[in-house]
Parts: structure tokens; sequence; C-alpha cells
């Protein structure tokens, strides 16, 4: 079974920072002269719930072209964790007369059974009021009681102050209301910075430490030294505002297939830099009167031909060349082993495209950046083992680039320190970039991260999941295109069909040998089976 209280250390994978000219923080806005182009997927108004049309107001089977079929449907079934053992006494029988709630005292962590040293499953906020429950009786590094949260999740009641008020369960990280992202933030400049531990050390040049370039700092509050501007960290360093730059938040996103009526295969438009108009054939001339298409807008696609070499794909207003967009095209199969109509996520490396599944029915697409190729993020089927609402991420010790970044949010982790979670700092979805993570748009990872299984409680920073979980973790199929079949790994495997474990790790032991030999021949080795 896995030790979840020793694997704190793996939230540290991410991407490789930019740096931007703009000392103020911006946020991304779409021209508003192709507002109607943005990542809504072109939906028409009033004709999304139609029987027989998409929501692009297209039939479906479509005279555009073959590609669009009906869309599958099948909804995934609620997973309700187990509440608290109704075997134990209650709470409040040992409490103060007039309790409402149990305050908690400071981050508190909650273990799989009434033991300090029994897994960790999961931390709760300081300042949450939690309800008042059941408890079992002190012991296993707790001298007063443990509150039983539900299957599996005790916190000790030395961190509970009993309180008269309601409860307070707030869903994290919290947003300003308007908000994408949970704070204000600031880079390094290239040149680094110091840091002070406070404003006399600040004022004598005392440094306490240095960020890298291009580390990402949580900025807390703005101050002045003397008529020179500072800012207090959220970890409560002091900076010199010289020493910091803005950034873009990005603000576009994929689309709810879903909520949309779009079916696969569709793709995301790539049009940052140069402006992409449809036309009316394959590499023909651009069409009168049509619009631009909106940078990362999403389309279904109708159809799909070669001219020599060049791929063309038929959206509703016409072709596009294949290279401008991300595209994203129904999944081979669902992921043996699931139950009906489970959720499961694709990530297609190659296209660097994120599809969501419940059974076959896609519900939601979005676009990615992956690790870069020294940096691979790793292919396989696994299921997610740790959703953080926030999660600083730093490189590890003797790594050869250093970064550092602060409350990198919704963060799903799927393999050892791989996550898929929210990017607040670059702007370049599509392209591999981090450090093996999966950087989604901080819209795109919120969603996914509500979506996706086991649900985080209101007023909770971490969940922790394994095998023997009553809510196991999301599958998360990671391979390099659509055709590539790749092993269960990590607790995965101890979920899935044993005979599709099998066959999987007998292709990949074939896939290696035949690499193997390939590397042998490219060097003018001569393998006649002889030793």
């Amino acid at each position: 079974m896995m030790k979840f209280t020793h694997l704190f250390v793996f939230s540290s994978l991410l991407l490789a920072l930019a740096c931007s000219k703009e000392k103020t923080i911006i946020v991304i806005e779409e021209d508003p002269d192709a507002s109607e182009d943005s990542t809504d997927g072109g939906a028409a108004q009033g004709v999304v719930n139609t029987p027989g049309v998409n929501g692009e107001g297209q039939p479906v089977p479509s005279v555009l072209g073959p590609l669009q079929k009906p869309k599958p449907s099948c909804r995934a079934s609620i997973a309700e964790w187990p509440g608290p053992d109704p075997a134990l006494p209650e709470v409040l029988s040992i409490l103060p007369e007039g309790t409402r709630s149990l305050r908690v005292l400071t981050r508190a962590r909650v273990y799989m059974k009434p033991d300090a040293t029994s897994e960790l499953t999961g931390v709760v906020k300081q300042y949450t009021r939690l309800a008042p429950t059941r408890y079992a009786p002190a012991g296993g590094g707790c001298k007063k009681y443990w509150l039983n949260l539900g299957k599996h999740r005790f916190i000790c009641g030395e961190n509970l102050e009993p309180d008269k008020r309601e409860t307070l369960l707030r869903d994290q990280p919290i947003l300003a209301p308007g908000a994408i992202v949970p704070n204000k933030y600031g880079r390094i400049r290239r040149t680094g910075a110091s840091y002070y531990a406070n404003s006399s050390d600040l004022e004598a040049g005392k440094a306490a430490g240095t960020f890298n370039a291009g580390d990402m700092i949580q900025l807390m509050e703005f101050k002045n030294l003397k008529g020179k501007p500072y800012w207090v960290t959220g970890k409560k360093f002091l900076v010199w505002d010289e020493e910091i730059l803005g950034y873009h938040v990005p603000e576009y996103h994929g689309i709810d297939l879903r909520k949309l009526n779009i079916n696969l295969p569709a793709a995301i438009v790539r049009a940052k830099s140069i402006n992409l108009v449809p036309t009316g054939d394959p590499g023909g001339s651009e069409l009168a009167g049509v619009k631009p298409l909106g940078h990362y807008s999403i389309r279904a696609l109708y159809d799909r031909k070669r001219l020599d070499k060049a791929l063309f794909y038929r959206l509703k207003e016409g072709w596009i060349p294949a290279r401008r967009v991300l595209s994203a095209w129904p999944a081979k199969k669902v992921p043996p082993g699931l139950a009906p109509c489970e959720k499961w996520i694709e990530i297609n490396v190659s296209m660097q495209t994120l599809v969501a599944y419940e059974g076959e029915e896609p519900v939601y697409m979005a676009p990615f950046s992956s690790g870069l190729k020294k940096y691979p993020t790793r292919y396989g089927i696994f299921r997610v083992w740790a959703k953080k609402a926030i999660s600083d991420m730093t490189s590890g010790m003797g790594a050869t680039e250093k970064y550092s970044v602060d409350d990198v949010p919704w963060a799903m982790f799927f393999f050892l320190g791989q996550a898929l979670h929210g990017a607040y700092w670059h702007t370049d979805f599509g392209n591999r970039r981090s450090h093996g993570c999966v950087n989604l748009t901080p819209i795109d990872a919120k969603w996914i991260y509500e979506w996706m299984e086991p649900a985080v409680p209101p007023g909770w920073l971490e969940v922790y999941v394994n095998e023997d979980s009553p809510v196991p973790g999301t599958t998360v199929v990671v391979r390099h295109k659509y055709d590539h079949e790749v092993q269960f790994l990590r607790y995965a495997r101890k979920l899935a069909p044993p005979e599709e474990v099998k066959r999987l790790d007998d292709l990949k032991k074939k896939d290696l040998a035949a690499q193997t030999r390939r590397m042998y021949e490219s060097k003018g080795g001569d393998d006649d089976g002889s030793e």
C-alpha cells in the first residue's frame, strides 16, 4: 500500500518560466471584434439542444463531410464518499453545550485511521469550521479524540476547538468575484532577486536568500521604505518592486462539449500572431466576408483532405490548414476495467489536446503544455493519487534548472510529482514547455479539478487516495498518439483487469526489444542469436 505521508516531495515537477516585459499584471482579453469566435466552439444560439443538430447549427450527419457523427450520451453516476462510521459515538456528547462546529486551529492532516502513523488521506485548511460528527477515542499519537469525517478520514481533536457558530466550509482555493486565479503574482527578473526577512534587513541590504530568474511569487502587500516600493510575499519575505515583472494571465480556455453539444473530432485554432481566414477549397483563396477565426477558438471538424503533402480540415466556415490547429479525435476505446460511463481523461501528447470522457461521451476538450523532450511527461494509464487546491512547486535538489512557483492552483497528481494543474504564468498552451507536468489554463484546470474524482470536500486543501479508497482517483491515459497502447502504472495496475495488465506489459516488452534491435542494427551489429 502506498504511504501517502511520504509523498509531499513529489509535487515539485513544473515548467521552465518565460519572462515578460510588462510591469503590471494583465489579464488577456479577446479581440472585441472576434468575440463570437472566442472559446465557445462557434455554437449557434438556440440550437444547442435541437435534436439532430449540433451546437454549431449543423445537421448531423452533415453535408459538409463525413467526420461528424451523432454524439454519444453517457452520464457518470455521482461517486459518494461514505460518511462517518455510525457505530462510533457522537462527538457532541463530549463537547461543551452549545457547540455547533469544530474550528480547525492550524492546517490539519487527515489520516486513514485514528492513528498519526497511518496513511495521509487529506489536509484541511486553517480556520475551517467542521461539522461535529462522530469520534474515536484518544490514542495513536492524539491525546484527545479523533473526529471521524468519513471512511478513512480521521482528524486529531488536539487541532480542533469547539465553536458556537455554524460550520464554515468553502471550496478551495477561494476566488475573488470575477477572478480566475486565487491571488496576485509576480515574476522575478532575469537577473534574479534577493529577498529579505524584515524591513530592517531590507534597508541594511542583509538578504535572507535569492530568488532565481523567472520564479513566480505570490504578492500579498505593497509597501514603501523611505520612498522606495517593495512587496511582502505570500511567504512573508520582502522583495524590492523593481525586481518584479508583470505577466499575462490566460483567460481563454477549452470547451464544454456536452454543454455546447459539440462532438469530436474538433480543433483548437492557433491564430495568435497570424490571422486565419477559411478558404472555399483546400489550399484555395480566403473567403470574402468571413472574419478571421479567434485564437484558441474551437470548431467541429467535418472533413479532411490532402493536397500534395499538406493536410486540410473542413470547418463550418470553410477549409483551413491542419497545421494551424490542435485537433482531438474520438478515443479508440474506453480503458479496460472501467465501470459503465465512468469518468476518464485522455491526454494526447503529439496533439497537445486533452479530452475528458464519461464512458464513450467526450464532455470537455482543452489545450495543454506537456513536458519538454528532456523532461518528458510519462506515458501510461494512471489513476490520480492526489488532488491539491494549491501547491507550491520547486525544482529538486541537484536540478540543473532552478525554479520555484507559488500557489500552483488545481493540481491533480497522476504519476509521482507529475500533475495536471493550472498554469497562470504563460500563454503557450499547445506547445511542450514544462518539466513533466501537464499545464492547463486556469479555467480548464478548475473545471477538470471539480469534475474529477474524488471530490475534494469544502474546506479541504488536499485529498489522497489509493486502491483501497472507497472512491479511487479518475483514470488518466497519457499517450503519444491515438493508436499508442500504454501500460497500466502505479496503483491503476491493481484496479485493472489482470489479463489487460499482462497484455499491455507484453506489448511494452516487445516494443523495447524492437527498439534495442534497431539501435543495435543502426550501429552495424549482427545479431545472429549466437553468444
